[in-house]
């Protein structure tokens, strides 16, 4: 379909009455999801209920499909920078897929709504058993499985639906999901099920200022072993030098992102400085003991994330240096290319080298 065809569709829809639009990944490898993102994008989030779906083949490669834990990671990343958005209320499973356990592909799932990145979890042409299994998954616990029951007074309540694919919603968020801010147990009467530990990513604010302190006093050795120390005068003027980042922030120059776990204890910082032009360099540091997880991966591919949706940016540099080979293995997974040397200017003395990302020919992070 034509894209003024599906705008005007879409248009028409709204003006029906109906306010639930459910499309999937695999539908035009991306361009469904494309198309609505450049019509949807212009109305309030609040408007419309979103749901889209994962599990088809996305390239060439045959791997590039189904519901391992790393794909569906991959792809709902690239679902949200497709659809403009920072979350969907809906997100399914389009098919069974029998090559991945599925407590696994459970746990992931679970994790797309502690992130904030769906509102509910649902399954798309799966059988009645294989609903159950996941249901009751797992076996110690059995959870509640009761559906959520959408007021028809509420915005966010979907009065007639456009392409809704069957299944039975199984996983609940509570609804703030803006920007910097993540579900949390504490923000449901429901525990969240199949709950992870990950570390959530959030804007620094002002009550991040103690865990910071602390994060960087515990790791000072350790970072200075690859990246410049920050110096005795940082630490001895650190609330004046923490003032200014918000400020900083405040003003649109730079975005300041803390790695925080349950615990609120800050396991790295993930910053956009320099923003101008669609454009801005990345640096991050992650706890010495929060290494070797996977986590600097997975937090590096959210920032990417947001800087395309929130922040518009189109690409995002990064400067590493020679001997830092931890750090430039976690660009290249996120899906950054080397581009030519920086200096000692860039890197406190050292040598080292530049990576860049186009967020708009590259999505989502390769693996």
């Amino acid at each position: 379909m034509e894209a003024d065809a599906t705008r005007a569709c879409t248009e028409a829809a709204f003006e029906a009455g109906i306010n639930f639009f459910d499309t999937a990944n695999v539908y035009g490898r991306g361009a469904a999801e494309t198309a609505w993102g450049e019509i949807l994008s212009t109305r309030p989030r609040d408007s419309y209920v979103l749901a889209t779906k994962v599990w088809g083949r996305m390239s060439d490669d045959p791997a590039d499909q189904g519901l391992s834990p790393a794909q569906i990671a991959k792809q709902i990343d690239a679902s949200l920078t497709r659809l403009k958005t920072d979350h969907v209320d809906l997100y399914q499973a389009h098919r069974f897929d029998p090559s991945v356990p599925l407590e696994d592909t459970v746990e992931a799932l679970q994790r797309v709504v502690r992130q904030g990145k769906a509102r509910y979890l649902g399954f798309s042409e799966w059988t009645p058993e294989q609903i159950r299994t996941a249901i009751d998954w797992p076996p110690s616990t059995r959870p509640s499985a009761t559906p959520p029951s959408p007021t028809p007074s509420s915005p966010r309540a979907p009065t007639r639906g456009s392409g809704a694919g069957e299944g039975r919603l199984t996983g609940r968020a509570p609804p703030n999901t803006s920007l910097g801010t993540r579900p949390t147990p504490g923000g449901s009467s429901e525990p969240p099920r199949y709950a992870s530990t990950m570390p959530e990513l959030k804007r620094l604010h002002a009550g991040h200022a103690s865990a910071v302190l602390a994060f960087e006093l515990a790791n000072r050795s350790y970072f200075a072993g690859s990246i410049s120390d920050r110096g005795d005068d940082y630490f001895a003027r650190f609330t004046e030098k923490y003032e200014d980042l918000l400020a900083e922030q405040e003003a649109g120059i730079c975005a300041f992102h803390v790695l925080v776990d349950e615990e609120g204890s800050v396991l790295g910082r993930f910053n956009l400085v320099d923003i101008e032009d669609h454009s801005a360099e990345l640096g991050y540091r992650v706890a010495q003991h929060a290494t070797g997880r996977g986590v600097a991966t997975e937090a590096v591919r959210e920032v990417c994330r947001l800087a395309a949706v929130h922040y518009g940016l189109h690409t995002l540099r990064a400067a590493t240096a020679v001997q830092n080979v931890a750090s430039q293995k976690v660009l290249t997974k996120a899906g950054f290319v080397p581009v030519g040397p920086a200096g000692p200017a860039q890197l406190g003395g050292k040598s080292g080298t530049w990576f860049q990302r186009d967020l708009l020919l590259q999505p989502d992070g390769v693996e």
